[in-house]
């Protein structure tokens, strides 16, 4: 079965127990976490607050750590990097941790803490979180991070790009996902034709009209909004381990 959150409040923690959580921030957590994982960083650690990524910094003296995340969309005082993908390169964060707090993203993340497993999906690895998903036997929840509370177009359209390959690919049924995954469907269907070869371009217009991308377009970014929209670039899975608090990369299709 297939369930689709469009807000983390949607839904009660116990709700995901025994199921397995894809969470979606793409406009940028879960696009930012995806490209440092694939660029060699270590393992990325999900803060829900500000000041326990640099409480962590301090208590993780033998590694090498890099503050990274946001507040408003801004890079936070005393941090290293802020939530662009661009600034994850293997020049900046291989083989070191990465301290990451962001305003809805790491919160969505720790949403889903009674979940079996739980995945960080982004346009960028689109097929091999569909790949991964498609060998599991158990429910399948797309959690939408959302923004401040508000429901994001950006996320509803991966919400529905996964939905659409599981079930083209791996015969889901009707009866297979529910009617929030249906909203998200059709929405998909009105801004993305897939009688077109330049999906990127059509996924970056809509973007441009959301109220995420709209605020990210007036900080300046938009070269953010152009490296989310990119499809299938990454071949890797950001898996969040709950008894430790580590993002981690998995082989693809593991």
């Amino acid at each position: 079965m297939l369930f689709t959150h469009l807000l983390p409040a949607h839904f009660s923690t116990d709700q995901l127990c025994g199921h397995v959580a894809v969470v979606i921030d793409i406009l940028r957590a879960s696009s930012t976490i995806t490209t440092a994982l694939a660029n060699g960083a270590e393992t990325v650690i999900p803060c829900e607050k500000v000041e326990q990524a640099f409480q962590l910094r301090e208590q993780l003296t033998s590694t090498q750590t890099i503050l990274g995340g946001e507040r408003g969309g801004v890079l936070i005082d005393g941090f290293d990097y802020g939530n662009s993908p661009g600034d994850y390169s293997a020049e900046h964060v291989a083989g070191k941790t990465v301290l990451f707090t962001t305003t809805n993203g790491t919160r969505a993340i720790h949403r889903c803490r009674e979940s079996n497993s739980v995945l960080i999906g982004s346009f960028l690895n689109l097929s091999a979180i569909t790949e991964t998903l498609s060998q599991c036997r158990e429910p399948i929840d797309l959690v939408c991070a959302g923004t401040d509370g508000a429901i994001t177009l950006e996320d509803c359209l991966y919400a529905a790009a996964v939905a659409k390959r599981l079930i083209a690919h791996h015969q889901l049924q009707d009866q297979d996902y529910d009617d929030t995954t249906r909203l998200c469907l059709a929405l998909y269907d009105q801004l993305v034709s897939a009688d077109k070869k330049d999906v990127p371009s059509q996924i970056l217009a809509a973007f441009e009209k959301s109220q995420g991308g709209r605020n990210l377009l007036q900080l300046g970014m938009q070269a953010d909004l152009s490296l989310c929209a990119q499809l299938d670039t990454l071949d890797v899975v950001a898996n969040w381990d709950r008894e430790t608090n580590r993002i981690i990369a998995l082989p693809y299709g593991s």
